[in-house]
């Protein structure tokens, strides 16, 4: 598989522009939750979720065969262990 780094490059920013920095200082309590993993210590915000959609769309349309796997998605394995191990091994 051939990678674009430039546009990946671009992707990131173009996330972080549109996505991640207009929601920087305006979260409201409903647009945070607890990681759901096993350490329920870390937050991820709706910019969160939002990027990664966003970006493993856009590498879906580069790249239609390749497997995405964002970290916010395989945390809602992590409970599951036989899909979590398998994932592991991707």
């Amino acid at each position: 598989m051939n990678v674009d780094r430039n546009l990946i490059e671009k992707l990131l920013i173009t996330a972080s522009n549109k996505i991640i920095l207009p929601l920087f200082g305006t979260l409201k309590p409903d647009d945070i939750i607890q990681h759901p993993t096993v350490d329920h210590s870390a937050l991820v915000t709706v910019a969160d979720r939002d990027a990664e959609l966003f970006l493993a769309s856009e590498l879906q349309k580069l790249h239609p065969s390749a497997l995405i796997i964002g970290e916010e998605e395989y945390s809602q394995f992590a409970s599951d262990t036989d899909k979590a191990n398998y994932l592991k091994k991707i």
